[in-house]
Protein backbone atom coordinates (compact mmCIF):
# COMPACT_ATOMS: atom_id res chain seq x y z
CA UNK A 1 0.00 0.00 0.00
CA UNK A 2 1.11 3.88 -0.87
CA UNK A 3 2.86 5.31 1.89
CA UNK A 4 3.42 9.33 1.65
CA UNK A 5 4.54 12.20 4.03
CA UNK A 6 1.22 13.96 4.94
CA UNK A 7 0.50 16.99 6.59
CA UNK A 8 -2.93 17.68 7.94
CA UNK A 9 -4.57 20.89 9.87
CA UNK A 10 -8.14 20.53 10.88
CA UNK A 11 -9.64 23.67 12.34
CA UNK A 12 -12.46 24.43 14.57
CA UNK A 13 -12.79 20.74 15.93
CA UNK A 14 -13.77 21.24 19.54
CA UNK A 15 -12.38 18.24 21.41
CA UNK A 16 -12.01 18.27 25.66
CA UNK A 17 -9.59 15.66 27.16
CA UNK A 18 -9.83 14.79 30.21
CA UNK A 19 -7.25 13.37 32.36
CA UNK A 20 -7.62 10.42 34.74
CA UNK A 21 -5.31 8.29 36.29
CA UNK A 22 -5.52 5.18 33.78
CA UNK A 23 -6.37 6.70 30.75
CA UNK A 24 -8.05 9.37 28.50
CA UNK A 25 -11.14 10.06 27.08
CA UNK A 26 -11.88 12.08 24.22
CA UNK A 27 -15.35 13.72 23.90
CA UNK A 28 -16.50 14.77 20.59
CA UNK A 29 -19.99 16.83 20.13
CA UNK A 30 -20.88 15.77 23.91
CA UNK A 31 -20.15 11.93 22.90
CA UNK A 32 -17.77 10.16 25.11
CA UNK A 33 -14.71 8.19 22.99
CA UNK A 34 -13.11 5.64 24.81
CA UNK A 35 -9.49 5.04 24.04
CA UNK A 36 -10.05 0.92 24.57
CA UNK A 37 -12.38 1.65 21.73
CA UNK A 38 -11.48 0.12 18.07
CA UNK A 39 -14.12 1.00 15.99
CA UNK A 40 -15.40 4.07 16.95
CA UNK A 41 -17.72 4.96 13.63
CA UNK A 42 -18.07 8.45 11.90
CA UNK A 43 -18.81 12.04 13.04
CA UNK A 44 -20.11 14.52 11.24
CA UNK A 45 -19.30 17.71 13.60
CA UNK A 46 -21.14 20.61 13.70
CA UNK A 47 -19.83 22.99 11.59
CA UNK A 48 -18.99 26.67 13.06
CA UNK A 49 -20.75 30.11 12.66
CA UNK A 50 -17.73 31.68 10.57
CA UNK A 51 -20.01 35.14 11.09
CA UNK A 52 -22.94 36.63 10.84
CA UNK A 53 -24.25 40.60 9.76
CA UNK A 54 -27.41 42.54 10.34
CA UNK A 55 -28.56 45.21 7.97
CA UNK A 56 -31.30 47.57 9.16
CA UNK A 57 -32.60 51.03 11.22
CA UNK A 58 -34.96 51.89 13.90
CA UNK A 59 -38.49 49.94 12.23
CA UNK A 60 -38.80 46.94 10.80
CA UNK A 61 -36.67 45.06 8.36
CA UNK A 62 -36.50 41.40 7.20
CA UNK A 63 -34.39 39.14 4.95
CA UNK A 64 -36.73 36.56 2.79
CA UNK A 65 -34.02 35.47 -0.21
CA UNK A 66 -30.31 35.28 -0.11
CA UNK A 67 -28.10 33.91 -3.33
CA UNK A 68 -24.61 33.69 -3.86
CA UNK A 69 -23.34 36.01 -6.49
CA UNK A 70 -20.61 35.12 -9.17
CA UNK A 71 -18.03 37.81 -7.63
CA UNK A 72 -18.42 35.55 -4.57
CA UNK A 73 -20.86 38.02 -2.23
CA UNK A 74 -24.23 37.70 -1.35
CA UNK A 75 -27.72 39.38 -2.56
CA UNK A 76 -30.17 39.51 0.00
CA UNK A 77 -34.33 40.52 -0.60
CA UNK A 78 -37.00 41.43 1.82
CA UNK A 79 -38.15 44.45 2.92
CA UNK A 80 -37.33 47.13 5.28
CA UNK A 81 -39.45 50.01 6.97
CA UNK A 82 -36.24 51.88 7.88
CA UNK A 83 -36.21 53.57 4.68
CA UNK A 84 -37.91 54.08 0.91
CA UNK A 85 -41.28 55.66 -0.09
CA UNK A 86 -43.62 54.75 2.87
CA UNK A 87 -45.24 51.20 4.73
CA UNK A 88 -42.82 48.50 3.57
CA UNK A 89 -40.57 48.92 0.74
CA UNK A 90 -38.47 46.26 -1.16
CA UNK A 91 -34.98 46.09 0.19
CA UNK A 92 -32.32 44.58 -2.14
CA UNK A 93 -28.71 44.35 -0.29
CA UNK A 94 -25.40 43.26 -1.96
CA UNK A 95 -22.61 42.35 0.31
CA UNK A 96 -18.93 41.24 -0.47
CA UNK A 97 -17.86 37.69 0.65
CA UNK A 98 -17.79 38.61 4.23
CA UNK A 99 -21.37 40.34 4.60
CA UNK A 100 -19.83 44.08 4.23
CA UNK A 101 -22.79 45.90 2.43
CA UNK A 102 -21.30 47.05 -0.69
CA UNK A 103 -24.86 48.68 -2.02
CA UNK A 104 -28.68 49.03 -1.13
CA UNK A 105 -31.54 49.67 -2.84
CA UNK A 106 -35.27 49.97 -1.86
CA UNK A 107 -38.04 50.09 -4.15
CA UNK A 108 -41.72 51.32 -3.34
CA UNK A 109 -44.66 53.31 -2.97
CA UNK A 110 -46.53 54.76 0.12
CA UNK A 111 -48.35 51.55 1.07
CA UNK A 112 -46.30 48.47 1.95
CA UNK A 113 -44.48 46.31 -1.09
CA UNK A 114 -41.56 43.35 -0.06
CA UNK A 115 -39.62 41.10 -2.10
CA UNK A 116 -39.86 37.39 -1.61
CA UNK A 117 -37.04 36.09 -3.56
CA UNK A 118 -34.06 37.33 -6.18
CA UNK A 119 -32.48 35.74 -8.36
CA UNK A 120 -28.71 36.76 -10.45
CA UNK A 121 -29.27 37.22 -14.13
CA UNK A 122 -26.66 35.78 -16.59
CA UNK A 123 -25.78 39.22 -17.07
CA UNK A 124 -25.31 39.69 -13.92
CA UNK A 125 -28.47 41.59 -12.62
CA UNK A 126 -30.64 40.41 -10.47
CA UNK A 127 -34.25 39.67 -10.82
CA UNK A 128 -36.65 40.27 -7.79
CA UNK A 129 -40.62 39.45 -6.72
CA UNK A 130 -42.95 39.78 -4.02
CA UNK A 131 -45.39 41.70 -3.37
CA UNK A 132 -46.77 45.20 -3.97
CA UNK A 133 -49.54 47.80 -2.81
CA UNK A 134 -48.59 50.22 -4.25
CA UNK A 135 -49.29 49.23 -7.71
CA UNK A 136 -51.90 47.45 -9.97
CA UNK A 137 -55.53 46.70 -9.60
CA UNK A 138 -55.48 45.74 -6.35
CA UNK A 139 -54.52 48.92 -4.46
CA UNK A 140 -53.92 50.34 -1.78
CA UNK A 141 -56.09 47.04 -0.20
CA UNK A 142 -54.72 43.87 -1.75
CA UNK A 143 -51.76 42.90 -3.12
CA UNK A 144 -50.31 42.21 -7.04
CA UNK A 145 -47.83 40.23 -7.61
CA UNK A 146 -44.58 42.19 -8.29
CA UNK A 147 -41.50 41.94 -10.73
CA UNK A 148 -38.48 43.97 -10.73
CA UNK A 149 -35.31 44.18 -13.38
CA UNK A 150 -32.44 45.47 -11.85
CA UNK A 151 -28.70 45.93 -13.21
CA UNK A 152 -26.06 45.05 -11.11
CA UNK A 153 -25.51 47.73 -8.90
CA UNK A 154 -29.52 47.40 -8.20
CA UNK A 155 -30.53 50.36 -10.86
CA UNK A 156 -33.89 49.98 -11.60
CA UNK A 157 -33.98 49.04 -15.29
CA UNK A 158 -37.73 47.62 -15.88
CA UNK A 159 -40.85 46.34 -13.10
CA UNK A 160 -44.06 44.79 -14.08
CA UNK A 161 -47.83 43.83 -11.94
CA UNK A 162 -49.62 40.95 -12.36
CA UNK A 163 -52.55 40.52 -10.89
CA UNK A 164 -56.22 41.17 -10.40
CA UNK A 165 -58.64 43.43 -7.26
CA UNK A 166 -57.89 40.81 -4.56
CA UNK A 167 -54.44 39.40 -3.00
CA UNK A 168 -52.17 37.78 -5.27
CA UNK A 169 -48.35 37.08 -3.97
CA UNK A 170 -45.34 36.02 -5.76
CA UNK A 171 -42.77 33.84 -3.87
CA UNK A 172 -40.09 32.23 -6.23
CA UNK A 173 -38.53 33.88 -9.58
CA UNK A 174 -35.67 32.09 -11.70
CA UNK A 175 -34.47 33.36 -15.27
CA UNK A 176 -35.36 30.15 -17.42
CA UNK A 177 -33.11 28.48 -20.38
CA UNK A 178 -34.38 30.68 -22.84
CA UNK A 179 -33.24 34.08 -21.37
CA UNK A 180 -36.83 34.85 -20.06
CA UNK A 181 -38.32 34.43 -16.05
CA UNK A 182 -40.99 32.10 -14.35
CA UNK A 183 -42.57 33.82 -11.86
CA UNK A 184 -44.42 31.12 -9.00
CA UNK A 185 -47.12 32.22 -6.53
CA UNK A 186 -50.67 32.57 -5.71
CA UNK A 187 -53.72 34.27 -7.13
CA UNK A 188 -56.92 34.98 -5.63
CA UNK A 189 -60.31 35.22 -7.25
CA UNK A 190 -60.00 36.96 -10.72
CA UNK A 191 -58.40 33.95 -12.24
CA UNK A 192 -58.55 29.80 -11.39
CA UNK A 193 -60.59 27.81 -10.01
CA UNK A 194 -61.12 28.86 -5.93
CA UNK A 195 -60.41 30.78 -3.44
CA UNK A 196 -56.74 30.51 -4.49
CA UNK A 197 -54.83 28.88 -7.11
CA UNK A 198 -51.48 27.75 -7.74
CA UNK A 199 -50.45 30.72 -10.77
CA UNK A 200 -46.71 30.04 -12.65
CA UNK A 201 -46.14 32.85 -14.94
CA UNK A 202 -43.52 32.82 -17.97
CA UNK A 203 -42.26 36.29 -19.38
CA UNK A 204 -39.48 36.95 -21.93
CA UNK A 205 -36.23 38.82 -21.03
CA UNK A 206 -38.32 42.29 -20.75
CA UNK A 207 -41.07 40.64 -18.38
CA UNK A 208 -43.94 40.17 -20.90
CA UNK A 209 -46.37 37.86 -20.15
CA UNK A 210 -45.65 35.05 -22.51
CA UNK A 211 -48.43 32.73 -21.23
CA UNK A 212 -49.69 31.97 -17.75
CA UNK A 213 -51.51 28.96 -15.40
CA UNK A 214 -53.28 27.84 -12.63
CA UNK A 215 -53.88 24.82 -10.65
CA UNK A 216 -56.21 24.29 -8.14
CA UNK A 217 -60.08 23.07 -7.01
CA UNK A 218 -63.04 24.85 -5.49
CA UNK A 219 -61.13 25.49 -1.68
CA UNK A 220 -58.01 27.48 -1.28
CA UNK A 221 -54.61 26.35 -2.66
CA UNK A 222 -51.54 28.25 -2.30
CA UNK A 223 -47.96 27.61 -4.29
CA UNK A 224 -45.20 28.95 -2.19
CA UNK A 225 -41.88 27.27 -4.22
CA UNK A 226 -40.98 26.19 -7.86
CA UNK A 227 -38.55 26.19 -10.00
CA UNK A 228 -37.66 25.01 -13.56
CA UNK A 229 -36.85 21.70 -14.09
CA UNK A 230 -34.20 19.63 -15.33
CA UNK A 231 -36.39 18.84 -18.57
CA UNK A 232 -37.53 22.70 -19.09
CA UNK A 233 -40.60 22.08 -17.02
CA UNK A 234 -41.84 23.22 -14.08
CA UNK A 235 -42.03 22.21 -10.40
CA UNK A 236 -44.21 23.83 -7.74
CA UNK A 237 -44.90 23.17 -4.13
CA UNK A 238 -47.49 24.57 -1.56
CA UNK A 239 -50.66 23.66 0.51
CA UNK A 240 -54.18 22.60 -0.98
CA UNK A 241 -57.36 22.63 0.60
CA UNK A 242 -59.23 21.24 -2.55
CA UNK A 243 -57.64 17.48 -2.80
CA UNK A 244 -56.80 15.52 0.05
CA UNK A 245 -57.93 15.67 3.21
CA UNK A 246 -61.12 17.63 3.57
CA UNK A 247 -60.85 20.56 6.19
CA UNK A 248 -57.11 20.21 6.34
CA UNK A 249 -54.03 21.51 4.15
CA UNK A 250 -51.80 18.86 2.26
CA UNK A 251 -48.44 18.95 0.66
CA UNK A 252 -49.18 19.77 -2.33
CA UNK A 253 -46.35 19.44 -5.62
CA UNK A 254 -47.55 20.27 -9.05
CA UNK A 255 -45.29 19.50 -12.01
CA UNK A 256 -45.95 20.86 -15.73
CA UNK A 257 -44.04 20.16 -19.19
CA UNK A 258 -42.32 23.83 -20.50
CA UNK A 259 -45.57 24.89 -21.88
CA UNK A 260 -47.26 24.33 -18.77
CA UNK A 261 -49.70 21.96 -19.47
CA UNK A 262 -50.12 19.95 -16.51
CA UNK A 263 -48.01 16.64 -16.34
CA UNK A 264 -48.85 15.10 -13.12
CA UNK A 265 -49.46 15.93 -9.17
CA UNK A 266 -49.33 14.53 -5.94
CA UNK A 267 -50.12 15.79 -2.39
CA UNK A 268 -49.08 14.43 1.31
CA UNK A 269 -50.84 14.14 4.70
CA UNK A 270 -52.43 12.85 6.61
CA UNK A 271 -51.82 16.05 9.23
CA UNK A 272 -52.24 19.25 8.35
CA UNK A 273 -49.07 20.14 6.51
CA UNK A 274 -47.73 23.07 4.25
CA UNK A 275 -45.03 22.84 1.31
CA UNK A 276 -42.48 25.80 1.61
CA UNK A 277 -40.08 24.86 -0.55
CA UNK A 278 -39.31 22.67 -3.24
CA UNK A 279 -35.79 21.20 -5.25
CA UNK A 280 -35.16 18.62 -8.13
CA UNK A 281 -32.36 16.79 -6.58
CA UNK A 282 -29.54 14.92 -8.56
CA UNK A 283 -31.52 12.01 -9.26
CA UNK A 284 -34.53 13.38 -10.81
CA UNK A 285 -36.86 13.42 -7.97
CA UNK A 286 -37.84 16.12 -5.68
CA UNK A 287 -37.24 17.50 -2.00
CA UNK A 288 -39.70 19.06 -0.89
CA UNK A 289 -39.62 20.91 3.23
CA UNK A 290 -42.51 22.56 5.25
CA UNK A 291 -43.99 21.54 7.95
CA UNK A 292 -46.89 19.49 9.64
CA UNK A 293 -49.37 19.50 12.45
CA UNK A 294 -49.69 16.36 14.61
CA UNK A 295 -51.23 17.36 17.76
CA UNK A 296 -51.42 20.70 18.54
CA UNK A 297 -47.37 21.49 17.49
CA UNK A 298 -45.91 21.89 13.97
CA UNK A 299 -42.65 20.18 13.06
CA UNK A 300 -40.35 20.51 10.34
CA UNK A 301 -41.60 18.41 7.27
CA UNK A 302 -38.85 16.65 5.04
CA UNK A 303 -40.33 14.92 1.78
CA UNK A 304 -38.78 12.83 -0.98
CA UNK A 305 -40.10 11.90 -4.17
CA UNK A 306 -39.04 9.87 -7.42
CA UNK A 307 -39.09 11.95 -10.63
CA UNK A 308 -43.17 10.86 -10.88
CA UNK A 309 -43.60 12.85 -7.25
CA UNK A 310 -44.63 9.23 -5.52
CA UNK A 311 -42.81 9.47 -1.77
CA UNK A 312 -39.76 7.82 -1.22
CA UNK A 313 -39.17 8.62 2.17
CA UNK A 314 -40.20 11.18 4.68
CA UNK A 315 -39.01 12.31 8.06
CA UNK A 316 -39.92 15.53 10.46
CA UNK A 317 -38.09 16.83 13.08
CA UNK A 318 -39.17 19.14 16.21
CA UNK A 319 -40.14 19.14 19.83
CA UNK A 320 -42.45 20.13 22.25
CA UNK A 321 -43.00 23.82 20.11
CA UNK A 322 -44.14 25.30 16.83
CA UNK A 323 -41.24 24.60 14.65
CA UNK A 324 -40.73 25.43 10.84
CA UNK A 325 -38.87 25.28 7.56
CA UNK A 326 -39.21 27.19 4.78
CA UNK A 327 -35.93 26.44 2.60
CA UNK A 328 -34.26 23.56 1.70
CA UNK A 329 -31.20 22.22 -0.70
CA UNK A 330 -29.49 19.25 -1.54
CA UNK A 331 -25.78 19.63 -0.99
CA UNK A 332 -22.59 18.49 -2.89
CA UNK A 333 -22.76 15.20 -0.40
CA UNK A 334 -26.00 13.94 -1.91
CA UNK A 335 -27.76 14.93 1.67
CA UNK A 336 -29.93 17.79 2.56
CA UNK A 337 -29.35 21.36 4.20
CA UNK A 338 -32.75 22.76 5.46
CA UNK A 339 -33.60 26.53 7.35
CA UNK A 340 -36.53 27.96 9.63
CA UNK A 341 -37.45 28.39 12.80
CA UNK A 342 -37.55 26.61 16.23
CA UNK A 343 -39.86 27.65 19.05
CA UNK A 344 -38.47 23.87 20.83
CA UNK A 345 -34.76 24.45 21.40
CA UNK A 346 -32.63 27.73 21.57
CA UNK A 347 -32.34 30.31 23.31
CA UNK A 348 -35.74 31.71 23.63
CA UNK A 349 -39.01 32.34 21.48
CA UNK A 350 -37.86 31.57 18.05
CA UNK A 351 -34.67 30.89 17.25
CA UNK A 352 -32.93 30.28 13.51
CA UNK A 353 -32.77 26.61 13.18
CA UNK A 354 -30.15 24.69 11.06
CA UNK A 355 -30.71 20.73 9.85
CA UNK A 356 -28.14 18.79 7.56
CA UNK A 357 -29.02 15.60 6.68
CA UNK A 358 -27.72 12.48 4.58
CA UNK A 359 -29.73 11.97 1.38
CA UNK A 360 -31.73 9.50 3.09
CA UNK A 361 -33.40 12.12 5.51
CA UNK A 362 -31.26 10.92 8.47
CA UNK A 363 -30.17 14.41 10.71
CA UNK A 364 -26.06 14.51 10.82
CA UNK A 365 -26.15 17.60 12.41
CA UNK A 366 -28.16 20.86 13.64
CA UNK A 367 -27.53 24.27 15.07
CA UNK A 368 -29.35 26.92 16.63
CA UNK A 369 -29.11 30.70 16.58
CA UNK A 370 -30.66 33.94 18.31
CA UNK A 371 -30.86 35.58 21.46
CA UNK A 372 -34.19 36.10 23.77
CA UNK A 373 -36.48 37.48 21.26
CA UNK A 374 -37.26 36.18 18.03
CA UNK A 375 -35.03 34.85 15.07
CA UNK A 376 -35.85 33.16 12.04
CA UNK A 377 -34.29 31.99 8.83
CA UNK A 378 -36.12 32.06 5.37
CA UNK A 379 -33.50 31.01 3.01
CA UNK A 380 -30.48 28.74 2.84
CA UNK A 381 -27.73 28.27 0.13
CA UNK A 382 -24.75 26.11 -0.13
CA UNK A 383 -22.01 28.36 -0.64
CA UNK A 384 -19.29 27.83 -3.12
CA UNK A 385 -16.63 27.04 -0.50
CA UNK A 386 -18.74 24.43 0.88
CA UNK A 387 -20.36 26.16 3.58
CA UNK A 388 -24.28 28.19 3.80
CA UNK A 389 -25.02 31.09 4.12
CA UNK A 390 -28.82 31.84 5.85
CA UNK A 391 -31.17 35.18 5.04
CA UNK A 392 -34.31 36.05 7.82
CA UNK A 393 -34.44 38.40 10.48
CA UNK A 394 -33.36 38.74 14.33
CA UNK A 395 -35.02 41.00 17.08
CA UNK A 396 -32.23 40.14 19.48
CA UNK A 397 -29.94 41.57 17.41
CA UNK A 398 -29.13 44.62 15.42
CA UNK A 399 -29.83 48.38 15.58
CA UNK A 400 -34.08 48.12 15.30
CA UNK A 401 -36.70 46.10 15.79
CA UNK A 402 -36.29 43.25 13.25
CA UNK A 403 -33.17 43.70 11.25
CA UNK A 404 -32.17 41.94 8.26
CA UNK A 405 -30.03 38.67 9.89
CA UNK A 406 -27.17 37.18 7.35
CA UNK A 407 -25.47 33.98 9.17
CA UNK A 408 -22.32 32.59 7.03
CA UNK A 409 -21.60 29.03 8.23
CA UNK A 410 -18.03 27.27 7.42
CA UNK A 411 -18.00 23.78 5.78
CA UNK A 412 -19.06 20.55 7.66
CA UNK A 413 -16.64 18.92 9.48
CA UNK A 414 -16.66 14.79 8.51
CA UNK A 415 -14.37 13.31 11.03
CA UNK A 416 -14.44 9.36 11.20
CA UNK A 417 -11.79 8.29 14.38
CA UNK A 418 -10.32 4.76 15.48
CA UNK A 419 -8.62 5.28 18.90
CA UNK A 420 -6.62 3.25 20.65
CA UNK A 421 -4.71 3.16 23.94
CA UNK A 422 -3.08 6.43 24.68
CA UNK A 423 -0.11 7.19 26.70
CA UNK A 424 2.36 9.36 28.05
CA UNK A 425 -0.63 12.16 28.44
CA UNK A 426 1.01 15.40 29.44
CA UNK A 427 -1.11 18.72 30.45
CA UNK A 428 0.69 21.76 30.14
CA UNK A 429 -1.93 24.79 30.06
CA UNK A 430 -4.18 25.03 27.20
CA UNK A 431 -3.00 22.05 25.58
CA UNK A 432 -2.11 18.31 25.46
CA UNK A 433 0.38 15.78 24.39
CA UNK A 434 -0.14 12.18 23.56
CA UNK A 435 1.01 9.07 21.51
CA UNK A 436 -2.07 7.28 19.98
CA UNK A 437 -1.44 3.80 19.03
CA UNK A 438 -4.27 4.35 15.89
CA UNK A 439 -6.13 7.23 14.79
CA UNK A 440 -8.13 7.65 11.72
CA UNK A 441 -9.01 11.12 10.64
CA UNK A 442 -11.29 12.38 7.48
CA UNK A 443 -10.80 16.20 7.34
CA UNK A 444 -13.44 18.52 5.52
CA UNK A 445 -12.09 18.50 2.24
CA UNK A 446 -12.87 17.07 -1.25
CA UNK A 447 -9.65 15.69 -1.56
CA UNK A 448 -8.85 12.11 -0.84
CA UNK A 449 -7.61 11.76 2.68
CA UNK A 450 -5.23 8.80 3.79
CA UNK A 451 -5.75 6.29 7.82
CA UNK A 452 -3.15 6.95 9.40
CA UNK A 453 -1.35 5.02 12.07
CA UNK A 454 0.29 7.36 14.80
CA UNK A 455 3.27 6.36 16.54
CA UNK A 456 4.40 9.91 17.28
CA UNK A 457 3.55 12.60 19.18
CA UNK A 458 0.45 14.73 18.78
CA UNK A 459 -0.79 18.35 19.91
CA UNK A 460 -4.55 18.74 21.40
CA UNK A 461 -6.13 21.86 21.77
CA UNK A 462 -9.64 22.85 22.48
CA UNK A 463 -9.71 24.12 18.33
CA UNK A 464 -7.29 22.75 16.31
CA UNK A 465 -5.24 18.87 16.08
CA UNK A 466 -2.17 19.28 14.30
CA UNK A 467 -0.75 16.29 12.68
CA UNK A 468 2.87 15.50 10.85
CA UNK A 469 3.65 12.49 10.50
CA UNK A 470 4.97 9.81 7.35
CA UNK A 471 4.93 6.82 6.18
CA UNK A 472 2.22 5.71 8.24
CA UNK A 473 -1.14 5.73 5.41
CA UNK A 474 -2.94 1.89 6.22
CA UNK A 475 -5.55 2.93 3.42
CA UNK A 476 -7.02 5.68 1.26
CA UNK A 477 -10.54 7.13 1.87
CA UNK A 478 -12.97 9.33 -0.02
CA UNK A 479 -14.90 12.70 1.57
CA UNK A 480 -16.87 14.05 -0.53
CA UNK A 481 -17.99 17.23 1.22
Amino acid sequence: MRKEFVSILVCMLLITVVVSPVVATLKINNKNIENESTNIGDFILQPPKQWDKTYGGANTDGGRCVQQTTDGGFIIAGWTDSSGAGGLDVWLIKTDGNGNQIWAQTYGGTQDDWANSVYQTSDGGFIVTGATKSYGPGTPTYTNMWLIRTDGSGIKQWDKVFGGVWDDEAWTVEETIDGGYCVIGSVTWHVGAGLADFWLIKTNSNGIEQWNVTFGGTDDDVAFSGHQTSDGGYVLAGGTQSYGQVNYYDVWIVKTDSSGSHQWDQTFGPASAMGRSVQETNDGGYIITGYNLWGLDQEVWLIKTDSNGNEQWNTTFGGSQDDQCFSVQQTIDGGYILAGWTESYGAGGMDVWLIKTDGSGNKEWDNRYGGIQNDQAFSVKQTNDGGYILAGRTASYGAGMDDVWLIKITSSLKWAILLGRISNLNTTGAFSTFTAVRLLIIQFSPFQILVYNLGESVTVSNQYIGILTQNFAIGLFNAAI
